[in-house]
């Protein structure tokens, strides 16, 4: 019986410390290297994001009839608030199917909608976006997961 309450209380502490751990994320560089591996065509779209104070640096990965878009803002606080923003922009309609994620340093947001995709991630002062068909969707997660995010 002690062995059983060992092995429970080992298990909880585990799952605790995989729960608290924080997400990585990953550079603008590393964001082109894993795409283009992919066969992505990697653009620097960072000026149109100019007059934007959220956004330091923006790629868009695209390939086939899908792209992936990568932000690096100052700090964390700034790509909080680009998410943020982002969310509100897509809104919560009737019939939604939406997922949501919260950890210490990262957010998740991703809906299907109207037959699109629309997947959110950011981690510290990173972000992901992609608005796609939803027929894209496993794709863009397959290359999500690849990335991290």
């Amino acid at each position: 019986m002690k062995r059983l309450f060992n092995i429970i209380a080992v298990c909880l502490l585990c799952t605790i410390l995989v729960g608290c751990s924080s997400a990585k994320s990953i550079t603008n560089k590393e964001f082109g290297e894993i795409l283009s591996k992919e066969g992505y065509q990697i653009n620097d779209a960072s000026s149109q994001y100019k007059n934007n104070n959220l956004v330091e640096i923006a790629n868009v990965a695209s390939k086939d009839h899908h792209q992936i878009e990568f932000y690096v803002s100052k700090d964390s606080s700034h790509s909080k608030k680009l998410f943020e923003s982002d969310i509100q922009i897509f809104g919560e309609k009737n019939n939604d199917t939406i997922v949501t994620k919260d950890s210490k340093n990262a957010q998740v947001y991703s809906i299907i909608r109207n037959g699109k995709y629309i997947y959110i991630s950011r981690i510290n002062n990173t972000l992901v976006f992609a608005y796609v068909d939803e027929s894209e969707k496993d794709i863009v997660d397959g290359v999500i997961k690849k990335i991290g995010y």
